[in-house]
This record gives structure tokens, sequence and C-alpha cells, in this order.
């Protein structure tokens, strides 16, 4: 402030010295105000104690928007099947009052401006706005993108054929189970298994069934690894193997049915000593000595 006397000015007053303060050169000092209006009462004495005075008033508005802190991401992806939070957080110099979202079939937003799904999100991009008020009814918005992908393979589990189990002739039977996120709600793409390490791939339809007979005719007798492969609607693909053995029984040494080898060769054995023992006695060259009574 500025005033003047022939005889010098010699100091300032001012009313409110709670919230200002007035040095001799008539320069007004305040700290952060609230908003409010404040009405000042300022006099200017000369060193006679006289003085001029004048009444001002000064007006305290919040015009300002809050401020997001940090800013917010533009793009948020999303694993499909997990749920959304997101714990935002604003400033400003008076109270946040309230937070809006737009899409609230989908989302909810709380008052501290945490943001949560209220339904299972589907694939797809859900574009929000959320604003943030203060108490004078200032806001600050952003836009930004929920991008929900399923980027997760199929887990695939195999219940038969079993490790290292053997087949001859005929194929082995399979049960396979998989789990993934998206296939109650948008199914699979392909299921099918190889034989041959991806030469031959032969698509089913089933979990449930038996290897298919041609190709594992084509088979040498040799471990077999059987690969299946499950892809999903998003292109992921899952993998999972079991090691079994393509081999046929050894048959035994054929024999004469019914008759035991050693039997056989003991019976001619005694057959050939009884013909000897025949021929001697024609010749004379065996005798039995008959007991005397």
């Amino acid at each position: 402030l500025n005033a003047s006397d022939l005889s010098g000015i010699d100091h300032w007053l001012i009313n409110d010295t709670t919230n200002f303060v007035i040095f001799g050169n008539g320069i007004i000092f305040t700290d952060l105000l609230s908003v409010g209006i404040y009405w000042l009462e300022i006099r200017a004495y000369d060193p006679y104690g006289r003085y001029c005075s004048g009444i001002i008033n000064i007006t305290v508005e919040d015009t300002t928007a809050p401020t997001f802190t940090p800013e917010i991401t533009i793009i948020q992806n999303l694993e499909y099947g997990n749920n959304y939070i997101n714990d935002l957080d604003a400033s400003d110099f008076s109270l946040i009052d309230q937070w809006w979202i737009n899409d609230t079939f989908n989302f909810y937003i709380n008052e501290s401006g945490v943001i949560l799904n209220k339904n299972p999100l589907l694939l797809g991009d859900y574009s929000l706005e959320v604003r943030v008020y203060d108490t004078y009814n200032n806001y600050a918005n952003a836009s930004f993108i929920i991008r929900v992908e399923d980027t997760l393979a199929p887990l695939i589990a195999i219940l038969a054929p079993e490790y290292d189990q053997s087949f001859g002739k005929y194929s082995p039977a399979y049960h396979i189970i998989f789990f993934d996120e998206s296939i109650d709600e948008y199914g699979l793409q392909s299921i099918w298994y190889t034989l041959d390490g991806g030469l031959t791939i032969f698509t089913i339809s089933a979990q449930v069934g038996v290897i298919d007979e041609t190709l594992w005719d084509l088979l040498p007798e040799e471990p077999v690894i059987i690969e299946f492969y499950v892809v999903d609607t998003s292109g992921n693909q899952g993998y999972a193997e079991v090691i079994v053995n393509k081999e046929f029984p050894v048959s035994p040494t054929p024999g004469i049915p019914g008759y035991e080898l050693t039997l056989i060769i003991g019976t001619i054995s005694l057959i050939n000593v009884i013909l000897i023992m025949k021929i001697l006695r024609r010749k004379g060259l065996f005798f039995s000595k008959k007991k005397s009574v």
C-alpha cells in the first residue's frame, strides 16, 4: 500500500492480525487462506498520531480442479477371469468431495476412489471416464481403457493312457481333461494329438476316445510319445504328453500239446531198454536165474 504525508508515514495498522501482517513499508503478507471473504481495515499513521484509513475485502475462491496423483495409465491390461481393482488418488487445496464413473453397470467407485468391477468382465475393451470433485464442485476427469485379454494357455491332464504302459496290436484308449478360464464362455478352437512329433495331426472333438488304429499300425515297436494339444479361442495353446510302449508279447517255444517233454523222453528210454533186453534174450546172451524151492 502507498500513503503520503508532509511529516512522513510513521507506521501502519491492520485489524485482522490473525491472518495478516502489515510491514512498515505498507506491504501486507498472509499465509495460505481458506476459502471465504476477509474484511480488512488498514490505517496509515504520521508521527503525530494522525491517520488515514481504508476498508477492503479479500475474497478467496477455489476455482482449481483436483489433480490425479499419479496420472492414470491410459490403457490397462487385465487377464480374463480376474477382478479389476484400481485405487485412484487425487489432491486438492480443498477437500475431495466425491468420485464419479460413467459405466455404472460394470463398475463401481467408492468414496475413496477405489474402482471395482460389479460383474465378470468379458474379453474386449471397456472405455471409462472418471471424475473427482472437490467441495466447491471443481472437478478433474480422466479417460482410460481396460483391455480384458486371455493370454494363458489351457492346462491339460492326461488320465489315460498311463506313463510307460505297454500296448501291442491295438491302439491305446485316451482320456484327457483340461482347464481354461475362457472355455465356459467362449469354448475351444481345437483339440488334437500327434504320435510322430507333429508330422501327422489327428483332430478330436471328445476328451475320451481311442488313438487312431491306422496311425498306431504305422509305428515301429518302440516307445511312443503321444502329444495332446488344446487351443482356446484366443489362440493360446496348451500341451501335455505321455510316453507308452508299443511291443508285441513274445510267444513261448511250441511243444506237443498235453504232454510233458521229460515224461516223453523217459518213456522212449524205457522202451529202448526193453527192446534191447528182448533181443539179447533171443540170442541167448541174457539169462534169468530161477530160484529153487
